[in-house]
């Protein structure tokens, strides 16, 4: 009687153990993706964001989206060189790799 008893324990256990295990996990298809915004419109969303202050630059790498009021760029990767800005508009040179799309939507 004594062995059942510790074998469903030690069961017990081991079962708590492996669904904690498997509850901390991360699920593969939420990744969370790192945001920054330039100026009013503009914004980056990338897996990984980087930055250079000696370079003003912005290094974006991995499932790249840049979206304004009336255009989406997706790529692979960017770099975004910060040039210029004032109170209304910030002046980027952006450099694109791997898949480029650019979709231009008029404004409404």
């Amino acid at each position: 009687m004594r062995t059942l008893i510790l074998c469903v324990v030690v069961l017990c256990v081991v079962v708590v153990g492996v669904t904690s295990y498997a509850a901390g996990q991360a699920r593969p298809g939420l990744v969370q993706k790192a945001n920054i915004v330039y100026g009013p419109s503009t914004s980056v969303t990338a897996n990984t964001i980087s930055h250079d202050d000696a370079t003003r630059t912005t290094y974006a790498r991995g499932q790249v989206r840049i979206t304004s009021d009336a255009s989406t760029i997706t790529a692979d990767e960017a770099d975004l060189h910060h040039l210029n800005d004032t109170k209304i508009a910030v002046d980027l040179a952006i450099e694109l790799r791997g898949n480029v799309r650019v979709v231009i939507a008029p404004p409404r």
